[in-house]
């Protein structure tokens, strides 16, 4: 999934799958982080039990603030 397509869902929340190839982080890898250590992945995260969504806006906004940084 892009960043284009991820800002035309209309649903709040999207998976570590969505994501993953937006920022080139396996789904797994994700996963794992946001279970142990969700503060590193620099956006919020909803971890409940194996389940993590990520707030949509919240990640576009991340994203967005990254690619004027770098």
């Amino acid at each position: 999934m892009t960043l284009e397509e991820l800002s035309r869902l209309d649903r709040p929340y999207v998976t570590v799958q969505d994501i993953g190839t937006v920022i080139g982080v396996r789904a797994d890898t994700l996963r794992w982080q946001a279970r142990t250590d969700p503060s590193r992945l620099g956006f919020p995260v909803c971890v409940a039990g194996a389940t993590v969504r990520i707030p949509r806006l919240a990640f576009i906004a991340w994203v967005l603030g990254n690619e004027r940084i770098g």
